[in-house]
Formats: structure tokens, C-alpha cells, sequence
């Protein structure tokens, strides 16, 4: 199934049936009533909350790809998936991992009263979602392309560029970002790292990470910047204009208009190879219960990744 990691592994706990779904924390022992909020009407079981419900046949029923699919007597997730598998190309099977996934995460956002999308609104997320990650990962198998060696570059002189980035592990859910400003010389201006707790996703982290960038900018008094990441999905959003439909829209359309109270922002992509020292400092923030900041120095422990940072 080509789809991100975390959309392949919520399809796998669907299929398992270990979703947290109110049936499921009943059948665990956790007091929760067991009725859908969605509907009000049934038991919140997988297969009813991603497929059965009314406001989840809502949206399957807008995306003309599985009309059909909906006349199917399917009496569990599992039983549903090999019936896609069955009738669908690969971008089908991808489309409605994706769909399940943004109907999922739609419920939960809403069970903690957070912005998130419209019904009507998830169709074309989703699809835009899925041409987004088949664009980046079009590359054919055979013979792999040789890539050149990516280093941090310097900006532009009078300019600065602040990178970004942030870990998130899968287990605890538990994020940390770091941080770094450097002038055109490659000089460290300022950098930090902040572990913050619980977060939804590690797309919501990089969010985090691109807005606490512009802001530690804009307490270093620096007026030209060129804010840079190695999350594809963060920065296309940070560069596209109008309000960002994402389920972390909200961060970055503050990110955006944090960013154009500067003289000069923009947004710009790296490879993970180019992030290095970023990256060192949000590894480092998962560990730590701490928020630490330093100027003109870094902490003795990236200093390995400051080097082969260096151009």
C-alpha cells in the first residue's frame, strides 16, 4: 500500500480491530458509553465509525470510487479492506487508507473539541493528500539514481537562516523540537531545544517546530530570514497560499502570519542531510524535560552534528 507510514499502521490496528474505539474501551473495562457521537444511533464499533456511520458514508459516498463499494454487505474492517484490495488499483487502495485515516482522525479531533475539517472537506484532503505522496515518491524501482551529498548551505549575506526540526516518537507520543539560527558564514546566532510533551503526530510537531522557528527569530531580532526543514508536507503548506485545509492548519497559517511581519521570510525545504544540527537538538529534546537556549554556543553534545553540518 504506498502511503505514508502512519497511514499503513492505522490501517493495520483497523484491520486487528485495535483501534480505541468506544466498543473497544468497553470491552477493555474502560466506563465509556458505547454509542457513536457521529450518528447517536449505533454502537461505535471500527467498521461502523469509518464506514457505516452516516457522516462516514457521507464522504465515501462524494468520491465516485466507491459508490459501488457501498452496496457490499461488509460486516467487519477487515472483511471491507479485501474488497477494496480485490476491485482497486494501488492509487484506489491508497485513496481509501487515506479517507478512513483523515475519518479517524476527524472523530478524534473532535472528541477533544479541536478544529479539524468539514465532512464535505475530507474527500479532497484526502486525494490531495495521496497525489502529494505519490509525486514525491513517483521515482520508478530499477537502478538507483546517484544524490549528490546535501549540506546545510549558507543564506544570502545580510540574511539569516533559522532551521527547524522535530522528533516525535511513535510509542509515547512524546515530541521534542530544536532549533538553530546561523548567519551566511555558517556562526551559530542562537539555537534551543523544547521537549513538548504529547503531541498528535509527527506532522503536527514539524508545525510546532516551523512556528517556534519564526518566533525565536523574532526574539533574536532577526528581520530577514529563510526558515528551512527537512517535512516535506510543513513547508509545502507553509509555501502555498490562501488558509491551510490540514488537520495542523491552524499552526501553520499563525506560521504564516508570523512570518510576514518580518522584512523577509520564506519557507524553504532540505534534506534530512542538510538538517543535521536541527535535528541533533530535537533528538536531544525528546530526552529532556527542559526548554534550553543558547547564544552564540551550542551544547557540547551536537557538536558532532554542528561539524558535518558545516558546508
Amino acid at each position: 500500500m504506498k502511503v505514508p507510514p502512519k497511514i499503513r499502521h492505522f490501517i493495520w490496528r483497523a484491520a486487528k480491530d485495535v483501534l480505541p474505539t468506544k466498543q473497544n474501551l468497553q470491552a477493555r473495562h474502560i466506563p465509556v458509553g458505547v454509542e457513536c457521537d457521529g450518528c447517536g444511533d449505533h454502537t461505535e464499533s471500527i467498521i461502523h465509525c469509518l464506514w457505516l456511520c452516516d457522516q462516514a458514508r457521507s464522504v465515501w459516498m462524494s468520491l465516485l470510487e466507491f459508490r459501488s463499494l457501498l452496496q457490499k454487505k461488509c460486516r467487519t474492517f477487515c472483511d471491507l479492506l479485501e474488497e477494496v484490495f480485490s476491485v482497486g488499483p494501488a492509487k484506489k487502495v491508497a485513496l481509501f487508507a487515506t479517507v478512513a485515516w483523515c475519518i479517524w482522525q476527524r472523530r478524534n479531533r473532535l472528541r477533544e473539541n479541536q478544529s479539524t475539517w468539514k465532512l464535505h472537506e475530507i474527500g479532497d484532503n484526502a486525494q490531495r493528500l495521496v497525489d502529494e505522496f505519490w509525486s514525491v515518491n513517483s521515482q520508478e524501482s530499477g537502478e538507483p539514481i546517484p544524490r549528490h551529498r546535501v549540506r546545510w548551505s549558507p543564506p544570502p549575506e545580510d540574511c539569516y537562516k533559522v532551521n527547524f526540526d522535530a522528533a516525535f516518537c511513535e510509542d509515547s507520543g512524546l515530541a521534542g523540537i530544536g532549533v538553530v539560527c546561523r548567519d551566511n558564514s555558517g556562526q551559530v546566532i542562537a539555537a534551543l531545544r523544547q521537549n513538548l510533551g504529547q503531541v498528535q503526530s509527527v506532522e503536527m510537531a514539524e508545525a510546532l517546530a516551523a512556528r517556534r522557528a519564526v518566533v525565536f527569530a523574532r526574539e533574536m531580532s532577526l528581520f530577514c530570514i529563510i526558515v528551512e526543514g527537512d517535512c516535506l508536507a510543513v513547508i509545502q503548506a507553509l509555501r502555498r497560499s490562501g488558509l491551510c485545509p490540514l488537520l495542523f492548519g491552524h499552526i501553520v497559517n499563525e506560521t504564516k502570519r508570523l512570518g510576514s511581519v518580518r522584512r523577509s521570510c520564506v519557507f524553504q525545504h532540505v534534506r534530512r542531510e542538510g538538517n543535521r544540527l536541527a535535528h541533533s537538538l530535537a533528538k536531544k529534546a525528546v530526552l529532556s524535560a527542559d526548554f534550553e537556549v543558547w547564544v552564540e554556543d551550542l551544547p557540547e553534545d551536537v557538536d558532532v552534528g554542528f561539524q558535518s553540518d558545516f558546508p
